[in-house]
């Protein structure tokens, strides 16, 4: 069993005077290591060469490096420097295997068979684990950056260590939860006010199912933070550690078992009442990957809309979540010179100021924030696209409900797309067995 200790970090977004502070402040501190790990976010779009330029730097410390790359590492140019984990060949050190995803989140199954412990390398976080921050679709309005493809992972590879970077917010924080330490790494680029570099990186060291975290900033200081106490490493006008500054954030509570098994059916109905578009998909939930049930809801809806849509594509040539906020603006009749709440579009709608259409979608927001309209495009001998159908979807609970509301949705020329989630319990059998029993006990008593 030999003990392997990792230099890691990541967000350093193109800045090669960072990276030179960087090499310097390590040849400094006089660390010792094995490894180079950088999650992502080496360089600039903007600037081809610093990608290289970076990994050159870092390659002066002498050690392998691997990495994976982020949304910056993009318009590159390819270096023969360091090794991308999402195309490599297995990287495997005496304990543990190396695991890389950057942008291809399809596992690799032929990791399983080693029979070891997986160290996973990533550039964004898993859905709800520190995770604040810009989403990848940046168009999309989210509190978080995570996606929900690196859950999937997560709960396909059972890692020990997940390593990622991305949302900064977050960045020099470990945070164990169900088994797997997750360690936010970004960012290599913080400065400080005055622009002395004070960004963050970790010492990781493995042995066995040993793993120790220590973290550490370019020019800090070891001080006592003034909130738990503990001693760290920190930028000299910091008080504060990263995990008391986040602590009203790490907080984590474990999902019912009962919600890993999901069964969702999709549903439209025509206006006759006829199924004119349905399929049932069934699907493990990583429920253990999820910080609280209020992330299990939204990572319902993320996985709903992504399995809605790859059904739709069979039927159109271009399909649109139309976002909320575009939605007044679509819909709605235009109101010069007067601002009207959201509120009042939400629960006190008229039809002759502000739009039929719009009203009928207002019902329905009301009753429910999981309330969604998509549509349907098909392609033209022109090559422009048509749009052919506007699906409202909703939940069945509200139609059992509000039985109107479906010819209501008819009547201005929308489609109700109805869903419904179960889910099974696997204690619930031996619970009926149970109760069985008991009730003959009873009776014989």
């Amino acid at each position: 069993m030999r003990k392997v200790t990792l230099l890691v970090a990541s967000d350093i977004h193109g800045k090669e005077s960072i990276v030179n502070s960087f090499v310097e402040w390590v040849n400094k501190m006089n660390h010792s290591f094995d490894a180079i790990i950088i999650a992502g976010d080496i360089g600039n779009p903007q600037k081809p060469n610093v990608f290289c330029n970076i990994l050159k730097k870092i390659a002066s410390f002498k050690k392998p490096i691997y990495y994976v790359r982020g949304n910056w590492d993009v318009n590159y140019k390819k270096c023969n420097i360091g090794i991308d984990l999402e195309f490599s060949k297995l990287i495997e050190f005496d304990d543990f295997l190396l695991v890389g995803h950057g942008k291809r989140m399809k596992p690799h199954r032929h990791l399983k068979d080693k029979n070891k412990p997986i160290v996973l390398i990533t550039h964004y976080p898993p859905y709800s684990i520190m995770d604040r921050g810009k989403r990848l679709e940046s168009s999309q309005q989210s509190l978080h950056s995570g996606l929900p493809e690196i859950n999937f992972l997560l709960d396909y590879y059972k890692p020990i260590v997940h390593i990622f970077g991305h949302s900064h917010s977050f960045g020099g924080i470990d945070w164990k939860i169900n088994e797997v330490l997750y360690i936010n790494v970004a960012r290599l680029d913080r400065t400080a006010k005055d622009g002395t570099p004070i960004g963050n990186y970790a010492l990781i060291t493995i042995e066995g199912k040993n793993i120790n975290v220590e973290w550490f900033f370019i020019n800090g200081i070891w001080k006592n933070c003034s909130l738990c106490g503990k001693k760290y490493h920190l930028p000299k006008s910091w008080s504060i550690c990263r995990k008391c500054a986040n602590r009203n954030d790490l907080k984590f509570t474990q999902i019912d078992h009962k919600y890993s098994k999901l069964k969702m059916t999709i549903y439209s109905r025509n206006n006759t009442g006829r199924d004119n578009f349905s399929f049932v998909r069934k699907v493990k939930v990583p429920i253990h990957t999820l910080k609280d049930y209020l992330a299990l809801e939204d990572f319902l809806d993320i996985l709903m809309i992504k399995l809605i849509v790859n059904e739709l594509e069979k039927k159109y040539d271009k399909i649109l979540i139309m976002p909320k906020d575009k939605l007044i603006e679509f819909y709605g009749k235009s109101q010069k010179g007067i601002i009207i709440p959201f509120s009042e579009y939400l629960f006190s709608c008229n039809e002759e100021i502000m739009g039929r259409r719009l009203c009928t979608l207002m019902k329905l927001f009301s009753l429910s924030k999981h309330v969604y309209v998509i549509w349907g495009f098909k392609n033209n001998v022109d090559e422009k696209y048509v749009l052919k159908d506007e699906y409202v979807l909703f939940s069945e609970k509200i139609l059992n409900s509000t039985k109107e509301i479906e010819s209501i949705l008819h009547k201005n020329n929308f489609i109700p797309l109805l869903y419904k989630r179960e889910f099974r319990d696997e204690q619930s059998m031996p619970k009926k067995i149970f109760e069985s029993l008991r009730k003959i006990l009873e009776k014989k008593k």
